[in-house]
């Protein structure tokens, strides 16, 4: 046996928690019916929340947002409501301490790194080729006018 082998044999392997199978079955029902009530709220908060959205974006003054943000406020507290993966609770290991990032987190990066290059002109590239693919597009819409506003005469 490889010393990689023995290593392997023996370090200790972790497992989680024993439960009854009468609490997995349990755990396993309401586990689908929150995911069920998550996701209807999920197909409800997506129209509602573009709606608020863009009431608040049209909403005169610098006080925009409120619409939008009570939908927010209003979807993370039935999130805590749902508590989606409270059965996970009863099955901590040490493994879990390890963190996971955070979908924010995540965004929060990209966001940094999208107006870092921004900041450095790496998109004046990309900017200037859509501008020119804008311009040609207007430019045939343009062209195309005269010639269908004459289908639009009446025929003598």
């Amino acid at each position: 046996m490889s010393e990689a082998q023995k290593t392997e044999s023996t370090a200790p392997v972790e497992t989680a928690p024993s439960v009854s199978k009468g609490q997995l079955v349990r755990d396993l029902i309401v586990f689908q019916f929150k995911l069920f009530i998550d996701g209807l709220r999920d197909v409800i908060l997506i129209p509602v929340s573009l709606v608020a959205g863009i009431l608040s974006l049209l909403k005169p003054g610098r006080d925009a947002g409120a619409e939008f943000y009570e939908v927010v406020t209003f979807g993370k507290q039935t999130e805590r409501s749902i508590n989606l993966f409270e059965a996970a609770d009863r099955m901590q290991t040490s493994s879990d301490n390890d963190q996971i990032p955070e979908l924010d987190g995540l965004v929060s990066d990209v966001e940094n790194y999208m107006r870092d290059q921004y900041d450095k002109g790496q998109f004046d590239g990309v900017r200037n080729r859509l501008q020119g693919l804008i311009d040609s597009i207007d430019g045939k819409v343009r062209a195309r006018k005269p010639a269908d506003s004459d289908k639009d005469e009446p025929s003598s």
